[in-house]
């Protein structure tokens, strides 16, 4: 079931302290915009905000985003608005609502996945590192009422019903999410769910806030990196360059599109054949990949990423590595002359382009890993595309490059994409026959 509609929550209890962590920044964003940002790309359509003092920064920040189109409803903290009445009126009898803690910082995923969980006999749900009748088994106090329970929330969101309205009303006066959490756990109203895998947390001190950017980042790595240069070289710098373009108006295809004519300029000046315009041309391709690197970070920070950008990423891609090859192809056949070298750059080109284009769009199916499977993962390592090129670059034989890529990648292709799946049906065949 779909959840439209959001409350974020800055607690009955006057507590100031919320007000000012929303308004620090994790990648350059404010905690308030993150939230926004990562609710409505969850699809969340309406946000009421309860206690909020930051309504004329979040109507400026709206004015701007384009791409929020949703309903905001406001009570002000000097009207000390009760949680329950802000429910009673907004939502209706029948409809999930999200209580967002208004300094969580969260993965837009947490919202989807909470969506999804059954609430059946309870009226809440929310996420939990592990199960919070574990934590007071091996606490050996199983009767607690649980005033430890929000330590052992991983952070500030619940997913609950309108029957959460007769748990609210005797404590309107000082509510907070820590005492919500603890009410709704005491009467045994609290489905708890286990995420670990997507960012969740709940920013009140500068240790939590240095280790939810610190996480972000972390996140922002694909698992098409290589283990060694892209780990620890190019994603460094392209995470550096990111937060840069952070401030600006600077979008993703923009990035993508700056990293194909980086890419394009690379082949041009391998086309020249000589070893001064190769260095050149190197230190154009790795901008390239560098670029390349920050469009997917920037659409992710800043929350702007689409289909048509993921299509035009690998399209970026395949014509830099085609242009890369072009043009080495050209500069080696400008100094030798054979129409074989021709021949060469074009299985070159066919072979890059088919590992890369088969391997992004025919992904292998869940289940079917196999010893086989993990060797032609360790092949398709960018590290030694990488390598290759550098050392070629520097000792002046591009040709290497053109049969080593002309060579190994289309038996990578072809041994990945042909000879594997007939092996391993041939091996199904048999194993059928022997039953």
């Amino acid at each position: 079931m779909s959840i439209n509609t959001a409350i974020i929550f800055f607690d009955s209890s006057g507590n100031n302290t919320i007000s000012k962590w929303c308004k620090r920044e994790i990648a350059s964003i404010p905690i308030y915009k993150h939230i926004i940002l990562s609710a409505s790309k969850a699809g969340i359509t309406k946000f009421i905000f309860v206690g909020c003092s930051l309504r004329e920064e979040i109507e400026s920040f709206i004015r701007v985003e384009r791409q929020i189109k949703c309903d905001f409803v406001w009570y002000k903290r000097e009207e000390t608005p009760h949680l329950d009445t802000v429910i009673d009126e907004e939502i209706p009898i029948d409809e999930l609502f999200f209580i967002i803690k208004a300094n969580c910082f969260f993965d837009y995923r947490i919202l989807y996945m909470l969506s999804r969980v059954p609430l059946d006999d309870k009226i809440a749900s929310v996420v939990t590192d592990q199960n919070l009748q574990t934590f007071e088994e091996r606490a050996g106090n199983s009767n607690s009422a649980g005033t430890n329970v929000q330590n052992r929330v991983r952070g500030g969101i619940i997913a609950a019903s309108p029957k959460i309205l007769p748990i609210l009303t005797p404590h309107n006066e000082d509510l907070s999410f820590q005492t919500l959490i603890e009410l709704l756990h005491a009467g045994n109203l609290l489905e708890t769910v286990q995420i670990k895998e997507c960012l969740h947390e709940v920013i009140d001190s500068e240790e939590s806030l240095v280790s939810s950017e610190k996480k972000l980042y972390q996140s922002l790595g694909s698992s098409s990196d290589s283990p060694i240069l892209d780990t620890f070289v190019i994603r460094k710098i392209s995470r550096f360059i990111s937060t840069l373009f952070l401030r600006t108006p600077v979008t993703p295809n923009q990035v993508t599109i700056t990293s194909l004519v980086l890419g394009l300029l690379s082949g041009f000046l391998f086309s020249f054949g000589e070893f001064t315009y190769g260095i050149f041309a190197g230190v154009l391709y790795f901008l390239s990949v560098i670029f390349d690197q920050c469009d997917g970070e920037i659409a992710r920070l800043k929350y702007m990423q689409s289909e048509s950008g993921k299509i035009l990423d690998i399209i970026t891609d395949t014509v830099v590595n085609a242009a890369i090859v072009a043009g080495i192809t050209c500069g080696i056949y400008k100094n030798n002359g054979s129409g074989f070298i021709i021949v060469l750059g074009l299985l070159a080109m066919l072979g890059i382009s088919a590992s890369l284009l088969l391997t992004t769009f025919f992904e292998k199916k869940e289940g079917q890993n196999d010893s086989t499977d993990e060797f032609f993962d360790k092949l398709n390592n960018k590290d030694f595309f990488y390598i290759i090129i550098i050392l070629c670059i520097f000792i002046n034989q591009m040709i290497w490059f053109l049969w080593v890529m002309a060579i190994g990648t289309n038996i990578y292709w072809i041994s990945l994409k042909v000879v594997h799946p007939i092996r391993r049906f041939m091996t199904f065949i048999f194993s059928k026959n022997k039953i």
